[in-house]
């Protein structure tokens, strides 16, 4: 494959793109950048569908772009990294410099509504396309509180980006970061569901709420905001990370 000085190239099926970033978060979640094409363009909340391959042949997995999309430059990714499957294995062994290869962006996980506040709810690396959605709301000072959920507080991916926009964007950015097994600074122990009931008080009248996690995270915490808080199923948005 002939690859121009920026190790890019497209063709109609798909693009390729170096690593150009890896950041592993105590083998639990693994971060990474890629040069973002030139012609590449996406709304947050989408997902790519990466080629990957291995020794038993070609293999495909979808994740959500991380990225703010105003970042020209890169793309961002976040991964977890858990279990013995081959996805897993293979970024794993991902290593700077490296080519992958992509496909565009899909996805009709999207804000209905930038005139309602929002609630955000995120577990593990379900925060990608949240992560993407906030920065693209800040700037438009839409009223927004993250609900943020992981296993171990030191295992907790943008944490301190999030802590720090909080402080940057006081008057319209609130967050709540729990873990289920530590706690630390800005970082409550407990659950998500716990942090969703304690804080619903703090929630504006018609926030729109939207979800993203595991298929048995997001339902759960579907169900508690239906039948606990009692929240409208039509201001309830979800993407199963």
């Amino acid at each position: 494959m002939n690859l121009n000085s920026n190790n890019i190239e497209h063709n109609s099926d798909f693009y390729s793109s170096k690593i150009i970033h890896i950041e592993n978060i105590n083998s639990n979640y693994l971060i990474f950048k890629i040069n973002r094409p030139s012609n590449f363009n996406y709304n947050a909340g989408q997902f790519v569908s990466f080629k990957l391959s291995d020794d038993q042949g070609e293999f495909h997995y979808q994740y959500s772009i991380a990225s703010n999309n105003k970042n020209k430059e890169s793309l961002e990714f976040c991964i977890q990294t858990l279990g013995v499957g081959r996805g897993v294995q293979f970024w794993k062994k991902l290593k700077i410099g490296e080519i992958i290869s992509f496909k565009n962006a899909q996805g009709n996980f999207n804000i209905v509504n930038y005139n309602n506040p929002i609630v955000f709810i995120a577990g593990g690396s379900g925060i990608s396309p949240i992560r993407s959605f906030i920065y693209d709301l800040l700037e438009k000072n839409t009223h927004i509180h993250l609900v943020y959920g992981c296993k171990l507080a030191s295992s907790i991916p943008f944490k301190k980006e999030f802590i720090d926009l909080s402080k940057k964007y006081s008057s319209h950015f609130k967050i709540k970061i729990v873990a289920e097994e530590e706690e630390s600074d800005f970082v409550i122990k407990g659950d998500i569901l716990s942090a969703i009931k304690n804080n619903a008080h703090l929630f504006e009248k018609n926030s729109d709420f939207y979800i993203c996690g595991s298929q048995e995270m997001t339902k759960a915490v579907q169900n508690e905001l239906i039948n606990s808080i009692k929240i409208n199923m039509n201001k309830i948005f979800i993407d199963n990370a």
